[in-house]
């Protein structure tokens, strides 16, 4: 399934794309990294993704490869492509009304239509999100599908 996958990861800060991009962390971050993981249903474990180095912990090449990385303003630009899959955890929270909407409009018309959106339990934007033309997926679980994709609560 991996070959078939490509993960867009994207920000507006230049900065951090870079440090995304080059794929390295520090070894003191394995322990939260690993916590993380299982704590949001990881099937493995954390280990399996990465490559040991001596003070730095890399992530594994065939991720990396299935990654590709863009500087992209969820406030200024527009859709680039159409998703399967769209997280967007705890960003929400730090935009006002108007932009939220704006936002998850932009993600209404970057989902395929079968297509899942996720959003961060910070966000708590869930009749923004109903407003913008999502119904919840799951119950709690912050998953949304659109409209027309069917409600499955």
């Amino acid at each position: 399934m991996q070959n078939k996958s490509r993960l867009f990861a994207t920000d507006f800060n230049a900065y951090l794309l870079a440090q995304a991009k080059n794929g390295r962390f520090p070894r003191k971050c394995l322990e939260a990294g690993r916590a993380n993981y299982l704590h949001s249903g990881g099937p493995r474990t954390l280990d399996a993704f990465l490559a040991a180095g001596s003070h730095y912990l890399s992530v594994a090449d065939r991720l990396r490869k299935a990654t590709l990385f863009h500087r992209h303003s969820l406030v200024d630009e527009g859709i680039f492509n159409e998703f399967q899959l769209i997280m967007c955890r705890n960003v929400l929270i730090y935009f006002n009304a108007d932009v939220q909407r704006k936002v998850l409009e932009l993600f209404a018309h970057s989902l395929h239509r079968d297509g899942f959106l996720v959003l961060g339990p910070q966000d708590g934007i869930g009749q923004v999100a109903r407003a913008a033309g999502f119904v919840p997926y799951a119950k709690s679980q912050h998953i949304y599908r659109l409209n027309d994709g069917g409600e499955h609560v």
